[in-house]
């Protein structure tokens, strides 16, 4: 049979919180409990039914101040007003989660065809489709500063930026690549799903020269001597922009014989 009235110690316990957080409770005026001629607090089977409808809407999202309104003037049409709250919460929940499945889908399909792909440091010449992309404009030199790129990224577009969302690249001059300066880039970018509204600009689509660098970035000059080779022989008009994407880098892997780097370089004659 359930006890009529319940001490601090024994609440906390029946619903695996914390004492602190019942006084915090009751210092915002949401669950003020009687007092004993000693001065124990005791929670009543009312004081029980309060706490199951905070514990209930904190966790759909409902901000303290609404519960307080809600548990000290309670109607039929604050009820209403509460679960309608508590249904857009859900379904802004249920979008989220939505695009971090969609976003992990991406990358473990990602990830299959970079380990799968046997078509490594071989020039493909392949037909791509428009990408949303974000972007950060900034002049990159080293590494440390990709990754700065990456993350400044995430603080800009924090409601849609997920942590496995890894499809990422830099723009750098094709003058540059010429001249064997592979690390003067001009942009970092962020490939975004095809339904994402919120994005910076697109990737055209066209026809592009591929090719997948397997190893240290160190030796990137190899990849691109075959790549412009390749344009010459072919006598290929290339586009003023170089993309390089990060297939695997070191955010997935601690072995740079594992490290992936995919070259795109867009062909502008047939």
């Amino acid at each position: 049979m359930m006890q009529k009235n319940y001490k601090i110690g024994e609440l906390a316990k029946l619903f695996k919180i914390s004492t602190d957080t019942l006084r915090f409770y009751e210092k915002e005026g949401l669950l003020i409990p009687k007092r004993e001629s000693n001065g124990y607090r005791m929670y009543s089977i009312f004081d029980i039914w309060k706490l199951n409808v905070i514990s209930t809407m904190k966790s759909l999202g409902v901000e303290l101040k609404d519960i307080k309104v809600f548990l000290n003037d309670r109607s039929v049409q604050k009820e209403k007003e509460i679960l309608e709250l508590e249904l857009d919460y859900l379904e802004d929940k249920i979008k989220h989660l939505e695009y971090q499945k969609i976003e992990l889908t991406n990358r473990l399909n990602l990830l299959n065809d970079a380990t799968n792909n046997t078509t490594y440091n071989e020039v493909q010449i392949e037909v791509l489709q428009n990408r949303k992309i974000i972007y950060l404009d900034y002049e990159f030199t080293n590494d440390n500063e990709i990754d700065l790129a990456f993350s400044s990224l995430s603080q800009r577009f924090d409601d849609i930026i997920y942590f496995f969302n890894r499809d990422f690249g830099m723009i750098l001059p094709l003058e540059k690549v010429l001249i064997g300066k592979y690390n003067e880039y001009r942009r970092g970018f962020l490939i975004v799903d095809d339904n994402m509204e919120k994005y910076d600009t697109t990737i055209d689509a066209g026809k592009y020269l591929i090719f997948r660098h397997r190893g240290p970035y160190e030796n990137i000059d190899i990849a691109y001597s075959k790549i412009l080779a390749f344009a010459k022989s072919n006598n290929l008009e290339l586009s003023s922009e170089v993309i390089e994407r990060y297939l695997i880098d070191r955010n997935q892997t601690s072995r740079p014989d594992e490290y992936l780097t995919e070259i795109q370089i867009a062909v502008l004659n047939e």
